[in-house]
């Protein structure tokens, strides 16, 4: 019998991945077109352009920081000269930094979303949840980073990094899981859920634009 810790910590981000991987399968082969004609509209928003790069930049920084600290074991770090204390303080100061920059833009987008009739009124359901999610997933985010700086007795990557690579690895435990502190669950399944519902939203629009954007580099060199 299926307990409830392995239907959250097994099942429901397999059932996230499978979806985002068919949801994008089936929008491209229905709408693409739809990708490249949204994914422009989104680069010509001269009045929130700088919110949205400041927000792009800080997420790849985030990402990145993430793909480290989750992906990589703690042995390999410590192999290439990052000592605990040394990696810490830079996920600490250096991450912290670029999640208060992130958070920022993402509070002024939904923001403007919500209080301007102008973006409001030309926003779907979807722009809505993504936002809020997105708020919630990096509030979060910048919380367990307080929390990580104010406790000595969990370190994310001992716990919910092992729990990553075994799910990448196909060999899910929700026994680690269990373990962490409840702000690292929420941050979690937030994040799963964001990665589920991207397909029937805006965040599609995402693997197109860096291809519109070369596209409109290369165009306007030629003029």
């Amino acid at each position: 019998m299926i307990t409830w810790n392995q239907l959250i910590w097994e099942i429901y981000p397999y059932l996230m991945l499978v979806i985002f991987l068919i949801g994008h399968i089936y929008r491209f082969n229905t709408n693409q077109s739809m990708w490249r004609k949204k994914a422009q509209n989104l680069l010509e928003k001269k009045d929130i352009r700088w919110e949205i790069k400041l927000f792009h930049f800080g997420i790849l920084v985030i990402f990145l920081g993430h793909v480290v600290g989750l992906l990589f074991p703690i042995t390999i770090l410590r192999g290439i000269g990052f000592s605990d204390k040394v990696y810490h303080s830079f996920a600490i100061y250096f991450g912290g930094f670029f999640g208060i920059v992130t958070f920022i833009a993402i509070a002024l987008l939904v923001i403007r979303r919500f209080m301007i009739r102008q973006f409001r009124v030309n926003s779907s359901i979807s722009q809505f949840m993504v936002g809020i999610l997105l708020f919630l997933i990096i509030g979060t985010g910048i919380y367990a980073t307080v929390y990580s700086s104010n406790t000595s007795t969990f370190d994310y990557r001992k716990i919910i990094g092992p729990w990553v690579r075994l799910l990448i690895t196909f060999r899910p435990n929700s026994e680690l899981m269990v373990h962490a502190p409840l702000i690292y669950q929420i941050h979690v399944l937030l994040s799963f859920a964001l990665v589920g519902i991207s397909p029937f939203t805006g965040l599609i629009h995402g693997w197109s634009m860096p291809i519109e954007y070369l596209h409109k580099r290369k165009l306007m060199k030629k003029r």
